[in-house]
C-alpha cells in the first residue's frame, strides 16, 4: 500500500513538473515572441514606449532571474585576472558586466526632430554593429591578435562616445523645451557626461599607447594560455580591463605626482604679493578679502583654478601651456574658512564696478545668501567693522563680505583669466544647484567690463551646458573667449571633462582619496566592460536611464 501511495506521489509530482514547464514554455515563448516586435514598433511609433515599458518590465525581470544562472555558470569558468599596479590585490570580475546604453525618456524623446530621432537610432545601429565586432573578437581570443583587439575597440568606443553625445544633445533640447525640470537635467545629465569623459580618456589612452598596450596584451594572454588546457573565455577582453583601467587611472596619478612643493608655493605667492616685505614677524600673514594680519597658520595660498582639474584641459581651455597649478598668480591669500567658501562656490571675486583700472581694483560678492550667517572671524580683528555705528555683532559674518574690495599690499594682481575662470565656474555650480538666494541677477551684469580673449569658446560653451544645461548669458562670455580651435573633438572632450570635474569633483580630482579612486575604477569597469552577453541595444529597452 505505501509502494503503490509513493508511486501514485511521484507521478503526480512528475505530472506537476511537466505541467510547470508547459506553462512556461506557454508564457514565456510568446513573451519573447511580443518582446521583439514590439522593440520593431518602438522604433518607429514613441507612442507605444510608455505601455511596452509598463507591460514588460517586470517579465524582464523574471526572464532575467530565470537564466541569470547560466551566465553564472559560464562566468564561473574564466580565470580572475589580478590587476597590476595596486597595493592590495584587486580581482577584475569574474562576470563582464553588460555595458548598457542609455535611452532617452519618453518626454524628451517626443521633443525631439524627426531628423534628431533617425539620426540617434542610426547612432545605435552603429553602436550594434560595432559591439558585435567586439564581441567576435572577444569570443575568437586565439582567431585575434591583441592589435586587431584594440582597433576594434576604439571603433566601439567612437561610437559609444557619438552616441553619449546624441543623448546629452536630446536631454537638453528636452530641457529647452520644458519637457524636464532643472532636477531631472541634472539627474539624467551628470551619468551621461560621466560617462562620456570616462570614455574620452579611456580613447586618449588606447590612442597614445596602442602599440605598448597591444604587445603588453599578446605577452600577459601567451603566458595565461601557457599554464592552462585550452583557451579561457574572453581571455583577450579581460586582460584588455585589466591593462586599461590602470592606465586610465595611472593618467590621473601621473599627474597627482607631478612634484608640487606647498610650502615652496606659498613663500612664492606671498613674495608675488609683498607679504613678506610688510609683515610684522613670521608669524602672520595677509588675508587679501579681510585686509588684516591673521596667524599664518591661519591663512592658505588658495589656488584660483583648481590645482585638482587636469592640465592638458586646463592647457585646452586656456590656449597655453603654462604651469597654471604653480603659478603664484592662480593664488590670493585667504583666511581657510574664505578659503573654503570660495571653493564651494558660495562667494566670488569679480571687478570692481566700471572699466579696469591699473592696478585693478577686485572685490568679493557672495552668491549664495543663504551663508550670510556663518562666521569668519571676531568683529575685534577688523577695526573699521567694529567701530561701524550701530553694530553690535561680535563676529565677522560672510554677509559682511559681500562687496568688500580686496587689500593688497602692493601693484600685484592675480590674472584677470584665472578669476574670470573660477566665476564661470561658481556661476555653472549655481545654476546646476538651482541656489534660489542668488545675491545678484549675474545674466545681467556685465562683471569684466573689457574685452580679455580669457578662455576657449567652444570648450567653455560645451563645459556650461554639460554642467547647468543652459548656455552663457552674452554678457559673461562677450569679449572674454577667442574661438581658434584646430580640433573641434578636442573641444568636446575638454569641455565634457571639465565638466564631470564640476560634476564629480571627487572622481576626477588628481588627489582623490582612496576610497574616490576606487570609485573612479569601479565607474572605468562598469563603462569599458564590452557587451559579451547583449546581441543589440535594444534588448535594454526596459531601462529608462542608466
Amino acid at each position: 500500500m505505501a509502494r503503490s501511495s509513493l508511486r501514485v506521489l511521484s507521478s503526480v509530482d512528475s505530472f506537476g513538473s511537466h505541467l510547470n514547464l508547459l506553462l512556461l514554455l506557454i508564457v514565456v515563448v510568446p513573451v519573447f515572441r511580443l518582446k521583439s516586435n514590439f522593440h520593431r514598433l518602438c522604433l518607429d511609433s514613441a507612442c507605444f514606449r510608455p505601455f511596452f515599458f509598463s507591460r514588460l518590465k517586470l517579465t524582464a525581470e523574471a526572464i532575467e532571474k530565470i537564466s541569470a544562472p547560466t551566465e553564472v555558470n559560464n562566468a564561473s569558468k574564466r580565470l580572475p585576472l589580478r590587476q597590476v599596479g595596486q597595493g592590495t590585490a584587486q580581482l577584475v570580475p569574474k562576470d563582464t558586466a553588460k555595458l548598457k546604453i542609455p535611452r532617452l525618456l519618453e518626454r524628451t524623446s517626443s521633443a525631439l526632430t524627426p531628423r534628431h530621432l533617425h539620426q540617434l537610432q542610426q547612432a545605435r545601429s552603429r553602436c550594434v554593429s560595432a559591439s558585435s565586432q567586439m564581441s567576435a573578437k572577444t569570443t575568437d581570443s586565439l582567431g585575434s591578435n591583441a592589435s586587431d583587439f584594440l582597433e576594434a575597440k576604439i571603433e566601439q568606443l567612437t561610437e559609444f562616445e557619438k552616441y553619449y553625445e546624441l543623448i546629452k544633445r536630446g536631454i537638453l533640447e528636452g530641457h529647452e523645451q520644458q519637457l524636464l525640470s532643472n532636477e531631472e537635467l541634472q539627474s539624467h545629465m551628470a551619468p551621461v557626461v560621466t560617462k562620456l569623459a570616462v570614455t574620452n580618456s579611456t580613447l586618449k589612452v588606447l590612442k597614445r599607447q596602442k602599440r605598448q598596450l597591444a604587445d603588453d596584451l599578446e605577452e600577459d594572454t601567451a603566458s595565461i594560455r601557457q599554464k592552462i588546457d585550452g583557451e579561457p573565455d574572453g581571455l583577450l577582453e579581460r586582460a584588455y580591463v585589466q591593462a586599461i583601467v590602470d592606465r586610465v587611472m595611472s593618467a590621473t596619478v601621473k599627474q597627482a605626482a607631478i612634484p608640487f612643493n606647498k610650502k615652496q608655493f606659498k613663500e612664492d605667492v606671498n613674495q608675488l604679493y609683498g607679504i613678506n616685505d610688510q609683515r610684522p614677524s613670521n608669524e602672520f600673514n595677509w588675508c587679501h578679502v579681510l585686509g588684516i594680519w591673521r596667524p599664518a597658520a591661519t591663512i592658505k595660498a588658495a589656488h584660483i583654478v583648481p590645482k585638482s582639474l587636469r592640465a592638458g584641459d586646463l592647457r585646452h581651455i586656456f590656449g597655453y601651456t603654462n604651469d597654471i597649478a604653480s603659478d603664484p598668480q592662480n593664488a590670493i591669500c585667504l583666511s581657510s574658512v574664505i578659503e573654503r567658501h570660495l571653493d564651494q562656490g558660495n562667494l566670488v571675486i569679480v571687478p570692481a564696478p566700471g572699466d579696469f583700472t591699473v592696478p585693478t581694483t577686485w572685490r568679493c560678492l557672495v552668491l549664495d545668501r543663504s551663508k550670510d550667517k556663518d562666521i569668519v572671524c571676531d568683529c575685534k580683528e577688523i577695526k573699521s567693522l567694529e567701530e561701524t555705528p550701530g553694530r553690535r555683532d561680535a563676529f565677522v559674518r560672510v554677509k559682511d563680505l559681500h562687496n568688500r574690495p580686496l587689500t593688497f599690499l602692493n601693484d600685484k594682481r592675480p590674472r584677470r583669466r584665472y578669476l574670470y575662470f573660477r566665476f564661470i565656474m561658481s556661476y555653472l555650480n549655481a545654476k546646476r544647484q538651482n541656489m534660489v538666494n542668488l545675491s545678484v541677477p549675474l545674466e545681467t551684469k556685465q562683471f569684466w567690463p573689457s574685452p580679455g580673449g580669457y578662455l576657449h569658446e567652444s570648450t567653455l560653451k560645451i563645459m556650461a551646458r554639460s554642467v547647468s544645461g543652459c548656455e552663457l548669458p552674452p554678457p559673461l562670455i562677450s569679449g572674454q573667449t577667442f574661438k581658434e580651435s584646430d580640433d573641434p573633438s578636442q573641444d568636446d572632450g575638454a569641455g565634457n571633462l571639465l565638466a564631470a570635474a564640476i560634476i564629480e569633483p571627487a572622481l576626477f580630482s588628481t588627489s582623490a582619496s582612496e576610497e574616490q579612486s576606487m570609485r573612479m575604477r569601479e565607474l572605468l569597469l562598469e563603462t569599458l566592460h564590452s557587451p559579451v552577453h547583449e546581441t543589440a541595444p535594444e534588448e535594454n529597452a526596459e531601462d529608462d536611464g542608466e
